[in-house]
């Protein structure tokens, strides 16, 4: 299996994880989800360049550059906020060693316009090789485990509960220890080594970044 297979397999089996208790994973968690718009937004804020527009950031999900946790009843796609991460990989990946049609002349080219070619499939196809869309999967990954562990440690880390209307606190407890046995099941099966090797990463960024 290739690192990036690897990387593949690990988003997939993560997000199988929370697929597997996801009504009690919804009720539970801490952080709401975002559309598009309200993520770009968010972005902004905390200081990320991006100059995604919510169209290319739906065609980025539909491609599997970037990933989503829910839809909206209207099919929209709702966003986690630690997705932040995976749209600062996306900006470092968008710069000319990109694959783009020759008749077409990067110079001439707005932000906006170069987002929307790469992120369309007739004009663009990452190479396996290509470093980019290996550090596009692995802050993906980085995400999906974040997202995974948010209900169980959010609390602690924030120091408050957020509990959705009409759950008391025992359901809410109740709740959370079902997805929490499967949730650290999943992060055992990799070393201790891995994770502190993720750790390290994340936390260079979050540097980066503050």
């Amino acid at each position: 299996m290739t690192k990036l297979q690897r990387l593949k397999s690990f988003r997939e089996r993560c997000k199988a994880t929370i697929s597997e208790f996801s009504p009690e994973f919804e009720r539970v968690r801490q952080l709401p989800l975002l559309r598009a718009e309200k993520l770009i937004s968010f972005c902004k804020k905390i200081g990320i360049s991006t100059s995604l527009y919510p169209s290319a950031l739906e065609r980025c999900v539909e491609s599997g550059l970037l990933g989503r946790d829910s839809c909206d009843p209207d099919g929209k796609s709702l966003f986690h906020k630690f997705r932040v991460l995976e749209i600062q990989a996306f900006e470092h990946s968008c710069n000319p060693a990109l694959e783009i049609p020759e008749n077409i002349s990067l110079q001439s080219l707005s932000r906006r316009q170069f987002i929307a070619i790469v992120t369309n499939p007739n004009y663009y196809t990452y190479d396996s090789n290509d470093s980019n869309l290996h550090l596009l999967h692995k802050m993906a990954s980085f995400t999906e485990v974040s997202v995974l562990l948010e209900p169980l440690y959010w609390p602690i880390i924030s120091n408050r509960i957020r509990m959705p209307v009409g759950l008391n606190v025992s359901e809410y407890y109740r709740l959370r220890q079902q997805i929490h046995n499967p949730a650290l099941s999943f992060v055992r099966t990799f070393p201790l080594e891995h994770w502190k090797k993720v750790h390290m990463d994340v936390c260079s960024k979050a540097y980066f970044l503050d």
